[in-house]
């Protein structure tokens, strides 16, 4: 059995010299661990006051009153009175969650018109508030917003605020202002905000404003007889196309395209009778070519295949922009029964238009025109026969050969025989050298010099 061993007088001082010297690396090691762990304490602690604020901002909103939102209102000043910049970002905030809040909305509308209520306070003030209620005013709060339109610095504001509700008290308050608001700022702000909320009951009294006595009303109640959009609009709008000043006229056509592309949503006889008295228009005796040019577009684009005569009318305009026009517009139209129609119409018309539609028809390369296209060599007149070989060119393979040989034998026009050497060179099929070839054995000595010619090429 081992003997325990006592602790010698010496070993004891030598622990306690140990435990000195091991002290300081013992405090540093604790600090260090202290300063790494306060981050973590203090994200702690910051998470769990940001989670205790975030809650009461919840309970806040969630019990909003009209009264705290009349309080922030009173703290907006006059700029350049005072600093109202925390008043303002804090009722912007209120508007913004009160958008998906239907409480909170209700609450934020009270606090506002409690405010509004009062004349006194300062028109800046009155003037931010407005512009809130654009982003939370309803069909309620049209009433109380409304009685802002008598006051000129608001007026303008208190239409955005109305015509963001797009309520029924919205339009009927912006019609019965007309009544009573004179100036004229205000008047076009009411006439444009009754456009955008699309009345179609204040077209006649906006023809009443037709006859303003300053133009800045008179193009406002134009504005908005185009974006009613109705029969009654355009025909008042027409009206001012005629009696008033160059500028509204140029104003007033262009807001009657708008119009007809409009109307032609829904009601494509009343768009098509609009393009059309468009293209008849005239101002002291002169026809605008843009004018007609962009009737016929949107003819067109209305009625599509409907607006054929319109548009082959006006291939034989003397304007060569309306011209350029209808023949774009023809060659787009889509359908065989188009291009038929304009083969049974080429003997109808005179020389020049025939030869523009015989121009279309090659464009649209539909060659169900075959047979029309090859009479047309036949014509009377050279132009006509040469517009037509032309078109073969386009339209033709072997078949062509031979008309286009027996035209060249029937004329002794230069031009015509180059048209059709020409027509003949541009033939394409996989026969089509074979026939030319074949022909040469019935040919006339000037026919086959031109044959040849058409086969070395």
């Amino acid at each position: 059995m081992k003997q325990q061993t006592k602790p010698t007088p010496l070993s004891i001082p030598l622990l306690l010299l140990c435990l000195l010297l091991c002290l300081p690396f013992v405090s540093v090691t604790l600090v260090a661990l202290s300063i790494a762990d306060a981050p973590v304490a203090r994200g702690q602690n910051n998470a769990a006051n940001s989670t205790a604020e975030n809650n009461t901002a919840e309970n806040d909103t969630a019990g909003n009153t009209a009264e705290r939102i009349e309080t922030q209102c009173r703290a907006l000043v006059t700029p350049g009175t005072g600093d109202d910049t925390a008043a303002r970002k804090q009722i912007h905030a209120t508007v913004i969650l009160a958008t998906k809040a239907a409480d909170l909305r209700e609450a934020t509308l009270e606090g506002f018109r409690k405010f509004l209520e009062d004349d006194t306070t300062p028109v800046a003030a009155r003037h931010f508030v407005l512009e809130q209620l654009a982003w939370i005013s309803t069909n309620d709060s049209a009433r109380w917003i409304a009685r802002h339109l008598d006051t000129p610095e608001l007026c303008s504001v208190a239409v955005q605020a109305l015509v963001a509700s797009g309520s029924i008290n919205a339009r009927s308050n912006l019609h019965i202002a007309l009544e009573r608001v004179t100036d004229v700022p205000g008047r076009v702000a009411i006439l444009d905000g009754l456009g955008q909320l699309g009345y179609d009951e204040v077209a006649l009294t906006l023809m009443h404003e037709l006859d303003h006595g300053d133009d800045r009303v008179r193009m406002a109640a134009l504005r908005s007889l185009s974006k009613i959009g109705s029969a009654d609009a355009a025909a008042l709008i027409g009206r001012a196309m005629q009696e008033q000043s160059w500028y509204e006229q140029s104003e007033a056509t262009a807001l009657l395209l708008r119009l007809g592309r409009r109307v032609g949503a829904e009601d494509k006889g009343s768009a098509a009778s609009l393009f059309r008295g468009l293209l008849q228009l005239r101002r002291n005796g002169n026809a605008y070519s843009h004018i007609r040019c962009a009737a016929l577009d949107g003819l067109a684009e209305t009625i599509g295949a409907g607006a054929l005569d319109d548009v082959l009318n006006a291939l034989s305009s003397e304007d060569a922009e309306v011209s350029a026009t209808a023949r774009r517009l023809a060659v787009g139209m889509k359908g065989t029964a188009v291009t038929r129609e304009l083969v049974d119409r080429l003997g109808r018309g005179t020389a020049s238009w025939q030869c523009a539609t015989i121009q279309v028809i090659a464009d649209r390369g539909d060659r169900v025109a075959l047979p029309g296209v090859t009479a047309a060599l036949q014509h009377t007149e050279a132009r006509v026969r040469i517009a037509a070989a032309r078109a073969l060119a386009t339209l033709g393979a072997e078949t062509e050969v031979a008309p286009l040989a027996a035209a060249h034998e029937a004329t002794t026009h230069r031009g015509e025989k180059n048209a059709i050497r020409s027509a003949l060179t541009r033939l394409y099929g996989a026969d089509v050298d074979f026939t030319i070839a074949k022909a040469l054995n019935s040919a006339s000595d000037t026919l086959r010099s031109s044959l040849l010619r058409v086969l070395a090429d």
